[in-house]
């Protein structure tokens, strides 16, 4: 009886059909886009972590688990968060229950100025970039003075932003959207009462400025507990 030959598979297109397969699930895969906060952080303060800061100037915003903002306490639509934020932090009546607002003097801007050249004439190469910065930091904030005169004046508010474990992260985020919406709102205020220019005329240097009048301090708080109402 003759011997059968085991008859092959030829192998020789798997590694094409392996190939097309992945391009196949490459294109068809959707990936899920995470929600995200886009922020630049404020500049380095040189205040004392022990400093304690003045119950007044603390605007705290909670988000809690029925997605409720509550505004110091308050309950607010999401739509006047903005608003109460650029009344609040301007205060132009000086509500004693709001953040203060302190008077910039030029003597001070300008001893920050001589001060960040004698850092810089000081510092060590690793350090020179930095202190580089800070020089032009205080000069731009000599220069916004002379520019924004008395408009230009230093807000001790910090604000405070929490959220209860229920909460969802989408109206967190939307809230985070909105206090950065009033930074931008005070801002482009300033910049067109006086300098008579939209936000999108203005120079980046125009920018800057209106950015070291208005900066954003903003602390994000650990989540608290409990269905706060």
């Amino acid at each position: 009886m003759a011997r059968r030959d085991t008859p092959e598979i030829s192998a020789g297109s798997m590694a094409d059909i392996a190939f097309l397969l992945l391009i196949f699930f490459l294109v068809t895969t959707t990936m899920e886009k995470e929600a995200g906060i886009m922020r630049i952080l404020p500049e380095i303060q040189d205040v004392s972590a022990n400093e304690p800061i003045n119950e007044r100037n603390v605007i705290t915003v909670l988000v809690n688990d029925n997605n409720d903002i509550l505004f110091k306490g308050e309950p607010v639509q999401l739509n006047e968060v903005k608003s109460r934020l650029m009344d609040m932090i301007k205060n132009r009546g000086k509500n004693p229950k709001w953040p203060e607002n302190f008077e910039v003097e030029y003597d001070e801007l300008q001893s920050l100025v001589e001060g960040a050249k004698e850092e810089l004439k000081n510092a060590v190469e690793l350090n020179v970039a930095t202190k580089q910065k800070a020089l032009e930091n205080a000069r731009l904030r000599l220069s916004a003075y002379e520019m924004f005169g008395t408009d230009f004046k230093k807000s001790a508010h910090v604000i405070s932003i929490q959220s209860t474990r229920g909460a969802e992260y989408k109206t967190y985020i939307e809230l985070s959207d909105q206090i950065l919406l009033a930074y931008k709102g005070l801002k482009e205020k300033l910049g067109k009462k006086r300098l008579q220019k939209e936000w999108s005329e203005l120079s980046l240097e125009e920018k800057e400025m209106l950015g070291l009048i208005f900066p954003t301090n903003i602390s994000e708080a650990q989540t608290v507990q409990g269905a706060t109402k």
